[in-house]
This record gives structure tokens, C-alpha cells and sequence, in this order.
């Protein structure tokens, strides 16, 4: 069944819970099946509100940066982590940092990634040498995938199977602008550190 984000609403009773134990109610939530980003274009969650999406098509996780940028001039603070990256991406990112798009950014990636992809590794320690205090890449033993993504606005919250390198056609996401939400994803993420 595919939902249509435009007339599809449902009360969420889910709770979740932030660092402080109490819980946030979603007053909103959509779903949808998307081909790709372009589906929701123009479209936010409402604070408080979330989208919980289902990939048809190939996209991944640093799709979102880039919808998010089109419609946001500047991200203030991008932190994220997953298991794995792929030298486009970084490529990518690093291009939106040097035009000024993207301000401090922090990744947490999978340990595993330093046997893994080496040669990928190399080249996002290049970047970060070229740019001191710019990012900051931190690693352990790590299979999650968040990025967390603050505008002047807004604390944009997306959760979901999608790494940062290319994806299966099917991913889930869960896309969130809530700052609670974006405090307790970006807690546990630097507590690695």
C-alpha cells in the first residue's frame, strides 16, 4: 500500500524516550514509500511530527543533507554515524564545507571500517588534515545509522538502515525535526567519543 504524505495522517501513540527519561509524544506522524527524496520535496516533518519512510529506489543516508541544504541555506551542525562510507560521499560533503553549507561536523564510524575500507579511510583523513577543527571522526565498535542535522530552526532527526556509501534498493528511514530527539541521538553519539 503506498501512502500519500499529503493526505496520510495518523496519530502516533508511540512514545520516546530522551535523556532525561520523560517522553516526548509525537503529535503527528506520515508514512510513505518513496522512489527517491524528490517525493517529499518541500516537505518537513511538523516539530513534533515524523515521517517514517520506505525506499523503492537506491538512495542513501547523505541524500537527506542534500534535500535538507536546498531547502535550509546553511546546516549549523551535522553530526552522524554509520557503519560505512564510500570516497564520493566524502567527496561530496567535504565540497558543501568549503562552500560554507555545512559548519562543524562530527562522524562516528564503525571500527570496522579501518580494515575494511582503508583506502576510503585515507581518504577522509586527507580531507580532515586540510580543514583542522573542521570535523571531527571518532571510531568504535558501531552498527548504527543517525544522522542529526541543526539549521537555524530546526533539529532534524534521521534514523534508519541507510550508511553513507550505496545502499539496496529497499532502506527504512524515520525523519524527525524535534529537539529532544536530536539531543538524545546526538548524546549517545559523542559519548563514544
Amino acid at each position: 500500500m503506498l501512502f500519500d504524505t499529503k493526505t496520510e495522517t495518523k496519530t502516533a501513540k508511540a512514545d520516546v524516550v530522551d535523556q532525561d527519561s520523560k517522553f516526548v509524544k509525537f503529535e503527528t506522524s506520515q508514512t510513505a514509500q518513496i522512489n527517491n527524496i524528490k517525493d517529499l520535496v518541500g516537505e518537513f516533518p511538523d516539530p513534533n511530527g515524523v515521517y517514517f519512510l520506505w525506499t523503492k529506489k537506491s538512495f542513501n543516508a547523505f541524500t537527506f543533507i542534500v534535500y535538507v541544504l536546498k531547502y535550509k541555506a546553511y546546516i549549523e551542525e551535522l553530526t552522524f554515524s554509520t557503519y560505512g562510507i564510500n570516497i564520493r560521499i566524502i567527496t561530496s560533503l567535504f565540497k558543501r564545507i568549503d562552500d560554507n553549507k555545512i559548519g562543524q561536523v562530527n562522524i562516528f564510524m564503525a571500527e570496522s571500517a579501518t580494515y575494511r575500507i582503508p583506502k576510503v579511510l585515507d581518504h577522509l583523513k586527507s580531507m580532515c588534515d586540510a580543514r583542522p577543527g573542521k570535523v571531527n571522526v571518532f571510531y568504535g565498535w558501531n552498527h548504527s545509522k543517525i544522522t542529526l542535522m541543526k539549521t537555524a530552526d530546526s533539529f532534524f532527526t534521521v534514523a534508519g538502515s541507510g550508511n553513507f556509501s550505496e545502499n539496496a534498493r529497499h532502506e527504512q528511514y524515520v525523519f524527525a525535526d524535534n529537539p529532544s530527539i536530536y539531543n538524545f541521538y546526538k548524546n549517545c553519539i559523542m559519548s563514544n567519543e
